[in-house]
């Protein structure tokens, strides 16, 4: 019980000192609470008594413990105090609780509680089984031999997927260097700066298609840059006709998702006289 009581010390401690991972709630089985032998057959003052006693244990710095700050167990005098009850009553009160077998006493003569310490005991060993875990997924570095290089290449699923990942999180991994490169790219915002804002929806999705044009473009053997441009004037051209000036215009990832780029201007606008662009016929979007 010891070495359990230390180990949920630490729990508590870490718990009471995040606000975000406070529990001010008690896990309160009602059914427990009705049908428990030992609970039914206390006096109504004496099961008043040790809902109280419950409350102040989950409130303890040791969760299911009834002690003060310092450490020190809860006496009959110092309990009368807390529930506003005369020492007299609140020692015949627990001298009833006591043999009936509600709670439990340990070695330092501290009153708990036996179904909340196990509760508290599996809580513990969930969070650091959880910590482990999460820290094997996102810091695989830490796996990784000092010989030996981490050569994972960013794939499309991958970059389309990934969920964000805050600054703070492991910059040196090389997947994350490589994926914040790819979105910095000069050509992809001078693509994106050739969008109107009133129809540039989800950043994201239109940044990776834009990438993705990009990438069939330099298979090609084109330069990026060049490609850029390209793609830049298609997109002004687009969101200048008929369609994409109306009411039922596509969204840029949806148009870049759909090669729309590739299509003959003409579709897009019922007037004769059409702007002219060359330089995408040959691109195989197949490749992609």
């Amino acid at each position: 019980m010891q070495v359990w009581k230390e180990v949920i010390t630490k729990g508590i401690r870490m718990t009471k000192k995040n606000s975000k991972t406070k529990m001010p709630a008690i896990l309160f089985y009602t059914g427990d609470w009705l049908k428990d032998p030992a609970v039914r057959c206390l006096s109504l003052e004496a099961r008043g008594l040790w809902i109280d006693m419950l409350c102040l244990m989950y409130e303890s710095p040791v969760r299911g413990f009834l002690s003060v700050g310092n450490g020190t167990p809860v006496t009959a005098v110092l309990l009368a105090r807390m529930v506003g009850g005369q020492e007299e009553q609140v020692q015949i009160l627990l001298d009833e609780l006591n043999a009936c077998g509600v709670f439990s006493v340990d070695e330092n003569g501290t009153m708990y509680s036996r179904r909340m310490v196990a509760d508290e005991k599996l809580r513990v060993q969930k969070s650091e089984a959880g910590k482990k875990g999460m820290k094997s997924r996102y810091n695989k570095s830490d796996n990784t031999p000092d010989n030996k290089v981490d050569n994972k290449v960013v794939t499309r699923l991958e970059y389309e997927y990934e969920t964000e990942i805050e600054s703070e999180t492991n910059s040196s991994n090389t997947y994350l260097v490589s994926r914040k490169s790819r979105e910095e790219s000069k050509a992809i915002d001078f693509v994106v700066n050739a969008i109107p804002k009133s129809r540039y929806h989800n950043p994201r999705q239109t940044k990776f298609q834009i990438r993705r044009v990009l990438d069939v473009a330099i298979g090609n053997g084109q330069d990026e840059m060049d490609s850029a441009k390209m793609l830049a004037e298609r997109i002004k051209l687009y969101y200048e006709s008929e369609e994409g000036r109306g009411e039922y215009f596509k969204t840029p990832h949806k148009w870049l998702q759909e090669d729309c780029h590739l299509v003959d201007p003409s579709v897009w606008d019922s007037r004769k006289k059409q702007q002219e662009t060359t330089g995408w016929g040959s691109v195989d979007v197949k490749g992609s």
